[in-house]
């Protein structure tokens, strides 16, 4: 894996911290590369980008930042590189984006602003990386998916928008009032209610699709049901898919699912098939 590190003045303008990139070679264009996109905590923070064939830097493809689960404490970027394979596949560019995981020093609050970082970088280098700026999605898988979709629910001011066009949630975390472990990660910077994308629904949200095991233990269907039926009630667009007798991230029944995940390969390549469809609908891939 070839990694580059470029900083350019259009980031400087926008973004004195956030280091610009310059436009892969073209004999580089079918391997991922990796670029850095922040410097935070004295973490260089990665972004490993998967580019689709026959990729030009002027297309403007629309891109997919992915965000690694497991309880906000643990993970690299590279546990997303299928989801990021499929989405080159299907002619986009996919970005597995690291963030700092919570320890004795950071919390989730730091995890967060990595995640508004990442999508932010993307915008600011949309050109170099021959990605559509209005045309976004962030995928998130557990406490990925509430990374993903904090960027959307808890915004902060800044130049550049860190705000995804669209969200792709497996078994998101959506509502976190009552989370004494996050609390606990939280201390006293924050509450963990103040965190919580239930209390954050406004109109005007990204549209989004959940895909949601019916038995979840961890991420209870239940609350997504709740947040989705509140996203639609305030104007915004939410699909849930619901899969019968599957726990935390496609996890079946019966077998315990709040510890490493055990997914269904049919019930994970099934809800893959529905991510697809949404995309369609959004006009960011083709159909077949």
């Amino acid at each position: 894996m070839k990694i580059q590190w470029f900083i350019g003045s259009v980031a400087a303008l926008l973004l004195a911290s956030m280091p610009s990139i310059a436009a892969p070679a073209k004999a580089d264009i079918t391997q991922p590369i990796t670029q850095f996109f922040a410097k935070r905590s004295g973490v260089s923070l990665r972004a490993v980008v998967y580019r689709p064939e026959g990729w030009r830097p002027r297309e403007l493809r629309p891109a997919v930042v992915i965000f690694h689960g497991l309880g906000w404490k643990e993970g690299q970027p590279e546990w997303g590189e299928s989801y990021a394979k499929h989405y080159a596949k299907l002619g986009m560019v996919g970005i597995c984006a690291q963030y700092r995981v919570a320890n004795d020093k950071l919390t989730p609050l730091d995890s967060m602003a990595d995640a508004r970082d990442a999508i932010r970088w993307v915008r600011v280098n949309a050109q170099a990386l021959g990605i559509d700026p209005s045309r976004i999605a962030a995928h998130g898988l557990s406490t990925g998916a509430h990374l993903a979709l904090s960027a959307a629910t808890t915004p902060e001011r800044a130049s550049v928008s860190a705000s995804p066009n669209a969200l792709i949630l497996y078994s998101p975390p959506v509502d976190l009032e009552n989370d004494a472990k996050l609390q606990a990660m939280l201390g006293t910077k924050a509450t963990a209610a103040s965190i919580s994308p239930i209390a954050n629904v406004t109109k005007g949200l990204p549209p989004m699709i959940i895909l949601q095991g019916d038995v979840d233990t961890v991420t209870p269907h239940a609350s997504a049901k709740a947040f989705c039926d509140k996203m639609v009630q305030v104007g915004n667009r939410c699909e849930l898919n619901t899969y019968m007798y599957m726990g935390h991230l496609f996890t079946p029944k019966g077998t315990p699912d709040d510890k490493k995940p055990q997914p269904n390969p049919k019930v994970e390549a099934a809800a893959l098939e529905k991510v697809d469809a949404f995309l369609v609908s959004l006009g960011y891939v083709k159909g077949k």
